[in-house]
């Protein structure tokens, strides 16, 4: 597979456990674990593993992706051999990685380990050239609304609406 992405931000609360979702489990490594399961690393393998919100990741969890970073080597829950993994990380955080290390809450060496090379992309409302035309669609501006705007077209709009969003707000 090319590419696998693994939102890194799952809530146990959720139902979703992180590590077994990344590394994989052994058939009994936890309650709820009836049968063996391959993680994203595995699912990932001669690809990329793409880590969405890589600053939300619980200390525990951080531990175990800088030992896949550094040794190319991982252990799913509840086995005792480690596996080798040839995988290419991307990291997504809408965090600020230097301040969370500031304050105790991310590794260093792990934030070290990320930032290679950094992007810096902001957001969409700072953008309004690049908001596309199925976003346009999609959020019903079009030939309908144009009418009601005084002739506006559906990028007009989108573009308005994405201006007047509160900075906190996220479009996906």
């Amino acid at each position: 597979m090319l590419w696998t992405i693994a939102n890194s931000a799952a809530e146990p609360s959720s139902g979703v456990r992180p590590e077994p979702e990344l590394f994989g489990c052994e058939a009994g490594a936890f309650t709820g674990a009836v049968r063996e399961r391959s993680g994203r690393v595995s699912a990932a393998e001669s690809g990329t593993l793409f880590l969405d919100e890589i600053g939300d990741l619980p200390p525990s969890l951080q531990v175990k992706i800088l030992h896949l970073l550094q040794e190319r080597r991982y252990e799913p829950l509840g086995e005792v051999a480690s596996r080798t993994a040839d995988v290419r990380i991307v990291a997504a955080t809408n965090r600020d990685l230097k301040s969370l290390v500031d304050c105790g809450a991310f590794r260093p060496v792990l934030n070290y380990r990320v930032n290679v090379i950094r992007m810096v992309m902001p957001p969409l409302r700072d953008r309004p050239c690049e908001v596309p035309l199925s976003t346009v669609r999609r959020c019903g501006f079009g030939a309908a609304s144009r009418s009601a705007d005084h002739g506006r077209t559906g990028t007009q709009l989108a573009r308005a609406w994405v201006r007047r969003k509160p900075k906190r707000s996220m479009l996906r």
